[in-house]
């Protein structure tokens, strides 16, 4: 393992995509609205049919 010097950067908004032959589950973390040093989260899941993905899309 390395270590270096370099300040780290913290990223306020991330989302995930895990994805499965049947379906995928999004996860999706932002700043919470009133709490600021938190965080909101929120995880769906959806399936490959097309009209899943659309919505997961939009």
């Amino acid at each position: 393992m390395q270590e270096s010097d370099e300040p780290l950067e913290l990223v306020e908004r991330v989302a995930a995509i895990d994805i499965g032959k049947s379906g995928l589950v999004v996860c999706v973390r932002v700043p919470h609205d009133d709490k600021p040093a938190r965080r909101r989260q929120e995880v769906r899941e959806y399936t490959t049919l097309t009209a899943s993905l659309l919505a997961l899309a939009d």
